[in-house]
C-alpha cells in the first residue's frame, strides 16, 4: 500500500508540475560485481537511468546546469565503484562530478589519489565534501576552518585545480555554515534538497534561507525505479521541496 501511494503521488506531482529546468542528479556509487556500500546503485538500473534522461530529452553537461534540459551527474563519497565502472561512464559521454572528502581517500572502499588523478584526466571533476564527512551542523565553529578550508586546499594540491564547490555531507547546513562559506572562495554550496536551477528562482528555494545565491538544489536518484525515475526528471519532488529543506536545514543553537 505504501508504494502504491508513492507512486501515485510522484506520478501525479510528475504530470501538474511538468519541470524541465536543469537538473543536478546524484548518486554515490555505480557497481557491477563489487558493490562498496549499500548505497551504490547497480550498473543496470543505472545504464537505464541514463537512457530513460536522454529519452526524455535531457543532454548530460560537466558543470553546474543554467538552461533547461540539462543534467549534471554527481557522486558522493568517492566510492571505487566508479573506478570500476569508468568506461561505461566514458561510453555515456558522462562527466561525472565526484565530491570526496580527504579524510576518506585511500580507506576502505574508497578511491585513492592515484585514481582520482587518472579520473581527472578522463574528464571526472572533483570537488569538496568537507574533511571528515561529519554533519557541519555537528561540527564546533572553530573546526569550520580545517573541514570547509583545509580540505579545499588539500584537494587544491592533489588535483593541482581549483576546487569552487562545496557539497555538505547529509545534506545538512545552517545559518552560522552558510555564513562561514560565504568567504572562503567557493562559487556553489550544493544541497540535498530536490529541485531545479529553474525552480530554485521562480519557487521560492533561496528564499528558505534569504538570496544566498550560491545554494544549488540536488536530487538523490539512486534507488529510483524507472517510472519514478522518469517522474523525478518531470519534477515530481518539487512539492516536497519545503520538507526536505526543513529536513536538512538546522537552526543554530
Amino acid at each position: 500500500m505504501k508504494q502504491l501511494v508513492k507512486r501515485f503521488l510522484l506520478k501525479t506531482c510528475a504530470t501538474l508540475c511538468k519541470d524541465v529546468g536543469g537538473k543536478i542528479l546524484y548518486y554515490h556509487d555505480v557497481f557491477s560485481t563489487t558493490r562498496y556500500t549499500t548505497m551504490g546503485t547497480p550498473v543496470d538500473l543505472f545504464r537505464l537511468h541514463i537512457a530513460a534522461a536522454k529519452e526524455s530529452g535531457f543532454i548530460f553537461i560537466k558543470d553546474v546546469p543554467v538552461n533547461d534540459w540539462e543534467l549534471q551527474i554527481c557522486f558522493d563519497d568517492g566510492f571505487r565503484g566508479i573506478w570500476d565502472c569508468k568506461e561505461l561512464l566514458m561510453s555515456e559521454h558522462i562527466s561525472p562530478t565526484v565530491y570526496i572528502a580527504p579524510g576518506l581517500v585511500g580507506g576502505n572502499g574508497y578511491l585513492c589519489w592515484h585514481e582520482i588523478i587518472e579520473l581527472q584526466k578522463m574528464g571526472f571533476r572533483f570537488e569538496n565534501h568537507t574533511w571528515s564527512h561529519r554533519p557541519l551542523t555537528l561540527v564546533p565553529q572553530s573546526d569550520f576552518k580545517h573541514e570547509i578550508v583545509d580540505s579545499k586546499k588539500c584537494i587544491e594540491d592533489k588535483i593541482g585545480h581549483s576546487v569552487t564547490q562545496l557539497c555538505f555531507p547529509c545534506g545538512f547546513f545552517s545559518r552560522s555554515v552558510l555564513d562561514f562559506c560565504n568567504g572562503v572562495g567557493y562559487k556553489y554550496l550544493l544541497t540535498s534538497v530536490p529541485g531545479s536551477t529553474a525552480t530554485a528562482e521562480k519557487h521560492g528555494f533561496r528564499n528558505m534561507v534569504g538570496q544566498y545565491t550560491r545554494l544549488l538544489p540536488r536530487t538523490l536518484v539512486q534507488a529510483y525505479n524507472m517510472n519514478e525515475f522518469r517522474a523525478v526528471l518531470k519534477g515530481a519532488l518539487l512539492p516536497f521541496a519545503g520538507r526536505y529543506f526543513r529536513r536538512h536545514f538546522h537552526k543554530d543553537t
